[in-house]
């Protein structure tokens, strides 16, 4: 609701810059309840990310490219997961874990300033009928909310998107640790995880290409 009445550079750019103070606030602290809202912290603002994503790629992409872009944003999401343990792993080795934090966290604030003066909410030129209700500044009204709340294919969306989400985030988190601590396979758990963020970029460029034919062809 917020990302459609401000502008989403600057939204996506404070949500980047607030997680990563949280970030880098993170090895300041010694207290589980402080790690825990620090983190809480962290999730609430990452979760400006997707729907500035979302308002941008309707703005600047035309109908018959946007699962492609859609598909290349959340494959840069996996490229991203499939590095880290290689990144922190290197960041750690170098400056322990408390400098890898802060590394990251001021690394993600110095792209949270400079993000909203190269990143243009909508082109000049229109390139969809979106792009205009865009520039114009309204945002969704409250009819418009309740309709959208109602129509059973968003639901139905969002349900499997959640039930997706259910799968991928249990075994990304807890399937590492079952294979750290009951396996004893640590050295391992690395790899696992590059090799199942690397199927998630594939899988997500076919996706969005293929839909894009698809479309074509209907």
């Amino acid at each position: 609701i917020l990302s459609d009445r401000v502008s989403p550079a600057w939204f996506y750019a404070l949500g980047l810059g607030a997680s990563s103070i949280a970030v880098a606030l993170f090895p300041s602290v010694s207290t589980v309840y402080a790690f825990a809202t620090l983190w809480f912290v962290n999730g609430l603002f990452q979760g400006f990310g997707w729907p500035a994503i979302t308002q941008l790629i309707n703005n600047w992409c035309s109908s018959t490219e946007l699962a492609s872009w859609w598909s290349a944003m959340s494959a840069a999401g996996n490229l991203g997961l499939t590095m880290a343990p290689f990144v922190i792993t290197t960041l750690v080795q170098w400056y322990g874990w408390r400098g890898a934090f802060l590394t990251v966290g001021s690394v993600a604030l110095a792209m949270s300033i400079v993000i909203p003066f190269i990143i243009c909410d909508a082109p000049i030129s229109p390139v969809s009928p979106r792009t205009e209700k865009a520039k114009s500044g309204h945002g969704p009204t409250k009819d418009s909310l309740l309709a959208l709340c109602k129509n059973r294919m968003i639901i139905l969306v969002s349900v499997t998107y959640f039930l997706v989400s259910l799968i991928k985030e249990g075994w990304s988190n807890w399937g590492l640790l079952y294979l750290m601590q009951h396996k004893q396979q640590d050295s391992m758990a690395g790899s696992v995880m590059f090799l199942f963020e690397s199927g998630g970029v594939c899988g997500s460029l076919i996706t969005g290409f293929v839909s894009d034919f698809a479309l074509r062809l209907m």
